[in-house]
């Protein structure tokens, strides 16, 4: 009978042992579902115990194949053991961690802490993970999330406790046990708020909400209480409370969360006092505000808002409507916008409006509107605040504008790179074919000779292409020199008419009829400009006309009407200039904009560079076009004449050049030019010297003591022409000239090289005439 006797009470114990692990876990599984983010509870090994339904929700496996599962079973072998090493240091350190991971595009903050038996054995972990990612990218949240982060109950600072069926504590928190005046949360186990309220009422009170609760499973949400901690101190509290349920749905006890709103409670006790003090600020706010009832009408506006609609006593407006202040297609808009607000209660937040003030001015505002609500949740009217974005509005249009150029230029620029491709290609193609045929041993001197004018003119156009993207690119820098001088134009323009009269028979044009239209003597039109870049936009504006204009005539030259400018102009009967394309060719790349141009030869870039350089000599351009009528291009220029004429330059007399007996050193990295210059010298006895760095002319220039003349380039390997200038400075007793010579032609680079102690600058292609006339100039 007495072993029977042990058997029942073994069995009886066992039960309850069995109950409390129940209710253990039923607790555990209310603590972790109460938390609105990721959280799980672990053994010593890993195997999960409980985890809530966010982790389910976020895993994406029902939670009866989570239990007794391990991380290795869900996640990549490295991110299961990165959790593995977290759970060890854990159970390690027996310490909470907190760390921030990123999982793809998102952020979660993580929480994982030791779960100690009663006798601080360490018997698993627990973890909570929050997706932070909103929070982490939001500069001006960043601290105060990091402070909100909640890892376990202990750090929550409202006070929460949990009861069973008798409403005795089960648990309770440290901000809980402070407010009760327990050194030790454990300390409250199994006691009742009986034992700790003075006022019994009020005990009685909490004892029959927690019995209604127990008894119905119907929660107290946010109920606001009258609180007295054990100091005595009177503060208010906002409670929430829920059932504790098994897994059968029976309850078996309940969670409280108790927050202190002392602070609010006495903000919304001062409301009543503050309220017309609240009315004066809003009409001080610049912003308009104004209330409305369900049919959209006025109820309360602020004199900003009376200010808007043209009326003096903000009253006026009550009981009226948008549709009596503003146009029926802002009024209509409004109305729709504020039914539907009023119907389904969603806010309308930053909605951008156009609005006609009462004195009609024009106005962009963000306008926000959130529905008002009485105690059941009715909507019964709208407040609503409209701040006016006009300034910013209009920036975010000018920016949008400029976007918009900025991509359409984008494209411009692909096509443009398209076309250069096949400008690049066509002279090179000439160049190198022409080339390889001239090998051909039995070729005629006619035929040599044809080809060799084929190379020059793909040359010379390989060069005017590479000359307009260096043009257009100092314009675009503001890099580009103009030179002022005397300029004879009528000079210029003889010497333009000559060139294109060849060149209009290499294009076969030979029946364009070219003129030149000069109406000053010579004398009385050498101006004060830059020749060079004068030349090039007259070039450009003819060379245009004649590329589009397949009969008729051409004829340039200039009027006088205006004491103070010269207008020139290009004349042609070609195909013309739609009336919407005449402002774009002036702009890079328009060439690109007009059909009837991209299938053309050229850059695109003549008419920008020659607009452009009229405005740096002081002029303007203008076209006059009719489609299928022909152009007439105009530009400027100031009328500054100088007495006398304009040094013309002559044609160089090569036989002045006597270099019998005398040394040149050519320093030169490319073998090709230095193969020109030989071919250059070849016939006038002159002894040349070839190096082909800097290092090495400093050598042959210290043993070669009857150096004449020496040609540097500026840019070669291991020592550049610049510093071998400035060594050979310093040995040059005998002041032997230098010419510098360059493919870059950077005005800053020449004006440097000659400070240097270079007697001269050109750029290549170095032309025979040019190059003999500097010789004659230096050393004969």
């Amino acid at each position: 009978m007495v072993k029977k006797d042990l058997a029942d009470n073994s069995n009886h114990r066992v039960e309850e042992l069995e109950k409390e692990v129940s209710n253990a876990h039923s607790i555990i599984k209310a603590v972790l579902d109460s938390f609105p983010y990721v959280a799980w509870l672990k053994d010593k090994e890993g195997l999960f115990i409980h985890v809530n339904t966010q982790y389910v929700k976020a895993i994406g496996y029902p939670l009866e194949q989570i239990i007794g599962k391990t991380d290795f079973d869900f996640y990549p072998k490295d991110l299961a053991n990165k959790y593995l090493e977290d759970d060890e240091r854990v159970i390690n350190s027996r310490h909470e961690i907190h760390f921030q991971d990123q999982h793809g595009d998102e952020w979660f903050s993580t929480v994982k802490a030791p779960v100690f038996d009663e006798k601080g054995n360490i018997i698993g972990t627990t973890g909570v993970e929050r997706n932070i990612t909103e929070k982490i990218t939001s500069h001006t949240n960043l601290e105060h999330e990091r402070d909100h982060l909640i890892a376990l109950m202990d750090n929550i600072p409202d006070t929460i406790y949990f009861k069973d069926m008798k409403c005795r504590f089960t648990r309770i928190n440290k901000a809980k046990a402070r407010e009760i005046g327990e050194k030790s949360a454990s300390e409250a186990i199994g006691k009742t708020d009986f034992d700790y309220l003075k006022d019994k009422e009020k005990a009685q009170v909490k004892f029959e909400d927690d019995k209604h609760l127990l008894e119905t499973g119907i929660p107290i949400i946010n109920k606001i209480e009258k609180n007295i901690d054990h100091n005595g101190r009177e503060y208010w509290i906002s409670t929430s409370k829920s059932a504790i349920r098994d897994k059968d749905g029976n309850i078996l006890g309940l969670v409280g969360i108790s927050r202190d709103i002392t602070e609010q409670t006495v903000i919304l006790q001062r409301l009543t006092v503050e309220r017309e003090f609240l009315q004066v600020l809003m009409d001080y706010i610049p912003s308009t505000i104004y209330f409305k009832d369900r049919q959209s009408k006025f109820t309360k506006i602020n004199k900003a808002q009376a200010e808007t609609i043209g009326i003096a006593n903000p009253d006026e407006a009550i009981g009226k409507t948008d549709s009596d202040y503003f146009p029926s297609e802002h009024s209509n808009v409004a109305y729709e916008d504020e039914q539907k607000l009023m119907e389904t209660g969603i806010p309308m937040i930053d909605k951008v409006e156009k609005i006609v003030t009462a004195s009609g001015e024009i106005r962009w505002v963000n306008a926000t509107k959130f529905p008002v609500k009485d105690e059941m949740g009715n909507v019964t009217g709208l407040v609503g605040m409209s701040v006016d974005i006009t300034e910013r509005y209009m920036y975010e249009q000018k920016l949008k504008d400029a976007r918009e150029k900025a991509e359409q230029s984008d494209r411009l620029k692909t096509a443009f790179l398209a076309n250069m491709s096949h400008e690049i290609r066509t002279p090179m193609n000439g160049i190198i074919g022409f080339s390889n045929l001239l090998r051909d041993a039995s070729l005629t001197a006619t035929e040599r000779e044809e080809f060799l004018n084929h190379i020059n003119n793909c040359g010379s156009t390989l060069l005017t292409l590479i000359d307009d993207i260096i043009d257009i690119s100092k314009i675009e820098a503001g890099q580009i020199t103009i030179r002022m001088t005397e300029t004879s134009v009528n000079t210029i323009m003889h010497e333009l008419l000559a060139s294109f009269q060849t060149t209009k028979i290499n294009e076969n044009k030979s029946h364009i009829e070219i003129v030149n239209n000069n109406t000053l003597p010579d004398d009385k039109v050498v101006i004060y400009t830059d020749p060079y870049r004068f030349r090039q936009i007259f070039s450009n504006l003819i060379g245009n006309a004649l590329k589009f204009t397949n009969e008729g005539t051409i004829e340039f030259g200039y009027k006088h009407n205006d004491p103070d400018n010269l207008e020139f102009y290009v004349k042609d009967s070609g195909i013309g200039i739609p009336k919407d394309k005449q402002n774009m060719i002036f702009e890079r790349f328009g060439k690109i904009i007009d059909t009837k141009i991209t299938n053309k030869k050229g850059t695109g870039l003549g008419l920008a560079i020659a607009s452009n350089l009229t405005l740096l000599l002081g002029g303007k351009m203008r076209v006059d076009s009719d489609e299928g009528k022909g152009s007439i291009f105009y530009f400027t220029l100031p009328y500054k004449p100088i007495s006398g004429q304009a040094n013309i330059k002559t044609p160089f007399d090569f036989s002045l050049v006597n270099l019998k007996g005398k040394t040149i050193l050519i320093a030169e990295d490319e073998d090709t030019s230095f193969f020109y210059y030989k071919e250059l010298f070849k016939d006038t006895g002159v002894k040349l010297l070839w190096v082909k760095n800097g290092n090495d002319a400093i050598h042959s220039f210290k043993f070669n003591q009857g150096i004449s003349l020496i040609i540097m380039d500026c840019h070669m390997p291991e020592m550049d022409g610049l510093t071998a200038i400035r060594e050979i400075k310093k040995l040059n007793k005998n002041m032997v000239p230098i010419i510098a010579h360059t493919s870059f032609a950077k005005a800053e680079e020449k004006e440097q090289y000659l400070r240097e102690g270079s007697a001269a600058y050109l750029s290549k292609p170095v032309l025979k005439d040019e190059l003999f006339r500097l010789i004659y100039k230096l050393i004969c």
